[in-house]
């Protein structure tokens, strides 16, 4: 009786281990990050919020169109950043952070459920730091 609670007590805890409500708090910190911006494109950061989401809810499916949400939410992005620009105001780098943070997020994801993820930004960026230094 006792080992079966144990076992039960084992797969409860795993269980929450890989609960995807760490996943939706970094989800969530994603939307507000952009948020303060969000009068500057407003169809754009309902787009975007509404992209995350639906990652968030294929996260645990399918990596490959949790990926394809993300992207397209952070291609959302393009517009406030083109109307910032005119107005002196640079977020390419918290572009560049959240783009870092969701391929973690997306990462980590499939390394828990033994999926298979290349991403795109973070491979981009450490390439062109590469040849960087080889000049």
């Amino acid at each position: 009786m006792i080992a079966i609670l144990i076992v039960f007590a084992f797969i409860v805890l795993v269980a929450l281990y890989k609960s995807p409500v760490r996943v939706n708090h970094n989800i969530r910190r994603l939307q507000k990050r952009i948020q303060p911006y969000s009068g500057v494109d407003k169809e754009g950061f309902i787009r975007y919020v509404n992209l995350l989401q639906l990652m968030e809810l294929s996260l645990s499916h399918d990596i490959d169109i949790a990926a394809g949400f993300f992207y397209t939410a952070v291609g959302c992005l393009d517009n406030i950043h083109v109307e910032l620009l005119t107005k002196h105001i640079n977020i390419s780098d918290l572009i560049k952070e959240i783009q870092a943070e969701g391929e973690n997020i997306l990462l980590n994801q499939a390394s828990n459920s033994k999926q298979f993820f290349i991403p795109s930004y973070t491979n981009e960026l450490e390439y062109n730091h590469t040849i960087g230094e080889s000049y």
